[in-house]
């Protein structure tokens, strides 16, 4: 059994930096396994610190890599997990307009138009100028009208 080492923060960003350059490489398994080590530790660190100035940057660190690992799980088409990850990393830090996005757009590959109309509004509300955002918006508006105007055909 791994030996656990006591948490080192500058151990923490060096795993996170290592699970970065590994999905670079395209190892996303090694990647994967890397970004889960640090938001177990992270988790376990946090859960017990009771200074909350602290906790505010390692939260946001912890959001980036829950989006980060949630991305890798949609590249495996594991959605339901890609959705829990990016649930977790926003609300860790919700300022992550990605996360809205990568959220959104499996809402919509999924025909969950409402939710993915929702996180792609907030997404663009956190960056304006984020224009794939903008067009699935436009398109998951248009979606979801044309699925209500042939529900309603059909009724």
């Amino acid at each position: 059994m791994a030996e656990i080492m006591p948490f080192d923060l500058n151990n923490m960003k060096y795993i996170v930096k290592e699970a970065e350059h590994l999905e670079k490489l395209g190892k996303l398994d090694e990647a994967f396994n890397a970004y889960t080590q640090f938001i177990t530790r992270m988790e376990e660190y946090l859960s017990k610190v009771t200074d909350l100035s602290e906790t505010h940057i390692l939260k946001d660190e912890l959001g980036v890599a829950y989006n980060n690992r949630g991305y890798i799980r949609y590249l495996a088409v594991d959605f339901d997990e890609a959705i829990k990850d990016y649930s977790h990393g926003l609300a860790n830090n919700p300022k992550i307009a990605c996360a809205y996005y990568n959220r959104g757009l499996i809402h919509y590959r999924m025909g969950r138009f409402y939710e993915a109309i929702a996180d792609m509004q907030t997404c663009i509300e956190l960056d304006p100028n984020f224009q794939d955002a903008k067009m699935c918006l436009d398109q998951a508006m248009k979606d979801r009208n044309n699925a209500q105007q042939s529900k309603h055909r059909n009724s």
